[in-house]
């Protein structure tokens, strides 16, 4: 080929793409959820911190000063490959966030299931009771149970973070 015939087509932006806040009615449901249930625990902390699913699913307990109340944003997990990788966060930039005090109580109910694990060698907030990382496609299948929305996406729980801020 001489040259490429593709040149001159201008493809449009994904349209199908939507952005959607969750109501207030679903906000509630989240934070109604038992957060000794470390899979609703994750579901509050993203609604409370507007973090990346990935960077949400790699905190770890050393990222958080109880104390201070921050949260220090360092890592994000990979797990969709074995091992499972730690990596720097999307743009390689450690970031340290302030959220509510409910946050610190969440996580105090959390950690009796996940500190202590032997199996944790990562140290993981957010791990089954075999210390392996939660599993995303579970954490969207939860979030459109507890709110009954079937395209809820975990992405959601940053948007609606995001756009309470902004109000």
């Amino acid at each position: 080929i001489r040259y490429n015939p593709f040149i001159h087509v201008h493809l449009e932006a994904d349209s199908t793409v939507k952005y959607h806040s969750l109501t207030d009615c679903e906000v509630s449901k989240i934070m109604k959820l038992d957060p000794t249930d470390v899979y609703n625990a994750f579901l509050q902390i993203k609604l409370l911190t507007g973090t990346r699913t990935a960077e949400a699913l790699g905190l770890r307990w050393n990222d958080v000063l109880m104390g201070n109340k921050q949260i220090f944003i360092r890592n994000q997990l990979r797990a969709e490959k074995v091992p499972v990788l730690i990596h720097t966060t999307k743009n390689y930039r450690a970031r340290k966030i302030t959220p509510p005090s409910i946050a610190f109580e969440i996580l105090e109910k959390t950690k009796p299931k996940t500190f202590p694990n032997k199996l944790n060698n990562l140290r993981l907030i957010f791990c089954r009771e075999d210390g392996k990382p939660l599993n995303s496609e579970f954490l969207h299948d939860r979030l459109r149970a507890v709110i009954g929305r079937s395209n809820a996406r975990l992405h959601d729980l940053r948007v609606t973070a995001i756009t309470v801020l902004y109000k």
